[in-house]
């Protein structure tokens, strides 16, 4: 099954990298919950389900001019998937450029996503799926 987990995650970051939000979505649980616990992301806390995560996204995503998402590293963590990623872009009020990179753990049941944990380290992202560097 991490096998699957680790393609389903693929899937997720390519639809997520061609800003196909609607696929984003497809892979995840209803009650999905994301939580940003350090990195990039202003507003540190968690979401539940799709209106909430949905709106988030929303808000995130009108700040930039262009913004690109390209993940780079993905570990198999069994039911989780630790995955290494970086963000590019500009904001639309500042013009200022963007360039990010952070950890994500994605923990997955019966095919879905129904959990991400969003942190600033890979020892952060490792210790919260329950692996080791």
């Amino acid at each position: 099954m991490s096998q699957e987990n680790v393609e389903l995650v693929r899937r997720f970051w390519a639809a997520w990298e061609r800003g196909d939000l609607e696929a984003v979505f497809a892979l995840y649980d209803p009650w999905i919950v994301w939580v940003n616990h350090s990195g990039p992301v202003e507003a540190h806390g968690g979401y539940l389900g799709y209106d909430e995560v949905r709106g988030f996204w929303r808000e995130w995503l009108e700040s930039f001019e262009r913004l690109e998402n390209h993940a780079e590293t993905f570990v198999d963590g069994g039911d989780s998937v630790v995955v290494s990623w970086r963000m590019s872009g500009r904001g639309k009020a500042s013009d200022a450029p963007v360039d990010v990179s952070g950890w994500s753990v994605h923990t997955l049941r019966n095919g879905a996503q129904i959990r991400i944990d969003v942190f600033g380290t890979k020892s952060e992202a490792l210790q919260a799926a329950g692996l080791s560097e």
